[in-house]
């Protein structure tokens, strides 16, 4: 057998579901499948020319499918399959299979897979019936020639009775997410590597615990960094929104650098506190939120060339935040904080299959 038979209740699954962030959406002209939508049926050979079908492929609590461009020519897209390799034993773990689909021949992701050690299925789409069927042909590629039919990079997570509850479409070609960093879409922050939980100790009327989805990771992976805040008791922080009544509202901010790129921070959703005396309705935090902020390491020679020597990166900053309570507000505090992140060599798969079975 291909996969761990390792079952979890679905309720805890659907759980999870909710309460961990939602994948990322597609963009507004994108006419992919979205979450809701049901999976279409599919029957592809995996690379031993076994036919598999979304039923056959799911674990007890669903699919992950990547689909990918090419385990042949595309240098990144290999780094990412080798990437989710070490990260199945994670999703099995939780009752999730997963797979790929590439336009590949099965003779293709057979070389790749036993050169590099993949170990799920890797689904031959020769002629793009699947890849047009969810909807993400790369139409900006050739319409005939070598990549005619190359799928964007997405991944979907397939629940059992094949609807799609998540999707995450990649936006970049050469910075991609780590399976690490889906994994805590799916399951909340956290979760995939507990180890790398610190606490900032001795912060007033507040919990402030650190996170990161990766512990090393190579130029141009994108990881997910977290703080985890949660307010003493009878206390509350405040969300953006709050300045207009004079509050400090929570805040992160990454130091800048010449060896790292970031997204905006993501702030986890704020309830509202009436203050009635005042008459005034203000954004805030009374339990548990999250803050997260994606961040990769810059491809470049220059970069690579310094993380060969230093491979260790620190990505520093400073959180904002005022803790109060119903009767007392404490003063607006700023501390810092750090993230350690080992960088790995940029080691690009190009070898390519015989040129006789390369697609032409």
């Amino acid at each position: 057998m291909r996969f761990l038979p390792i079952r979890l209740h679905r309720a805890a699954f659907a759980l999870a579901l909710i309460s961990g962030l939602a994948m990322l959406p597609a963009s507004a002209e994108d006419s992919g499948l979205q979450p809701g939508d049901k999976a279409p049926a599919f029957t592809l050979q995996d690379q031993d020319g076994h036919p598999e079908t979304l039923q056959s492929l799911a674990g007890p609590n669903g699919l992950l499918v990547l689909f990918n461009r090419s385990a042949d020519w595309c240098p990144f897209c290999k780094s990412q399959f080798i990437d989710l390799e070490t990260a199945r034993r994670s999703f099995e773990a939780k009752g999730i299979h997963v797979a790929s689909i590439t336009y590949d021949s099965t003779t293709t992701l057979r070389a790749f897979a036993d050169r590099r050690g993949i170990h799920f299925a890797m689904l031959s789409d020769s002629d793009s019936a699947t890849i047009d069927a969810f909807g993400v042909r790369n139409h900006d590629a050739e319409t005939v020639g070598a990549r005619a039919g190359i799928a964007i990079p997405n991944y979907f997570l397939i629940a059992p009775d094949g609807t799609i509850r998540q999707r995450y479409a990649e936006t970049q070609l050469l910075d991609r997410a780590t399976a690490s960093y889906v994994y805590e879409l799916i399951f909340g922050s956290g979760t995939a590597k507990p180890q790398t939980i610190r606490v900032i100790p001795e912060t007033p009327q507040v919990s402030i615990e650190l996170a990161q989805s990766d512990l090393s990771a190579a130029p141009g992976a994108r990881v997910r960094l977290t703080v985890k805040l949660t307010p003493a008791a009878g206390s509350h922080l405040y969300a953006e929104g709050a300045e207009q009544f004079g509050f400090r509202p929570i805040r992160i901010v990454l130091d800048s650098s010449t060896l790292y790129q970031s997204h905006p921070a993501v702030y986890g959703p704020s309830t509202i506190i009436e203050f009635a005396a005042l008459k005034e309705r203000v954004p805030a935090y009374s339990t548990t939120t999250l803050v997260t902020q994606d961040v990769w390491a810059v491809r470049s020679p220059e970069t690579n060339a310094q993380f060969s020597s230093k491979p260790d990166l620190e990505i520093r900053g400073t959180f904002e935040y005022q803790a109060c309570t119903d009767t007392v507000c404490g003063v607006p505090q700023s501390i810092p904080v750090a993230w350690k992140l080992h960088i790995v060599p940029s080691d690009l798969d190009t070898t390519r299959v015989a040129a006789e079975l390369q697609r032409k």
